[in-house]
């Protein structure tokens, strides 16, 4: 099964303007992002799938003898289908999609910061950066939901 989608990011940061040794003042600045992801499930050998029913056209013909030409011999004749008329029966199966309901989900995430400084002459517990790694582990349980399968009967209109 192929699964994907986004997380929503709002990430809040703030630039400083200036500082002490046991201050900082500064802005607050807010940036928001989608980070896509996606993955493949395998569901395993153990799950029964419902058939595919596939739809399908036919043509057939109705023999048709005709007198050939000038040219040919008089006993014989043209022996195929009606070149007058098109036949064809065509069924059509519209299969139903399996649901997917979200039961659970978590999110680990941690950014890491890959060019963090020092604040001069600020505490020390202060930095600056402009590059940030984001690592996520999602969990997700789902709810997978065939619909039942209905056996199309021949009916007469």
């Amino acid at each position: 099964m192929f699964l994907g989608g986004f997380v929503r990011k709002d990430i809040q940061f703030s630039q400083a303007i200036r500082q002490t040794a046991t201050t900082v003042e500064g802005t607050i600045n807010d940036f928001v992002i989608d980070v896509p992801w996606s993955c493949v499930v395998d569901l395993g050998s153990a799950l029964v799938l419902p058939p595919t029913l596939f739809g399908q056209q036919q043509e057939y013909e109705f023999l048709s003898t005709t007198t050939l030409p000038s040219g040919f011999s008089t006993k014989d004749k043209l022996i195929a289908g009606d070149l007058s008329e098109f036949n064809m029966v065509s069924t059509e199966f519209l299969n139903r999609l399996p649901t997917v309901t979200l039961v659970f989900s978590q999110i680990n995430e941690m950014d890491e910061t890959l060019d963090r400084v020092a604040l001069q002459g600020g505490p020390f517990e202060e930095g600056q950066f402009k590059k940030i790694q984001e690592k996520m582990i999602i969990v997700a349980q789902i709810l997978l939901t065939f619909p039942p399968v209905i056996t199309p009967l021949a009916t007469d209109c």
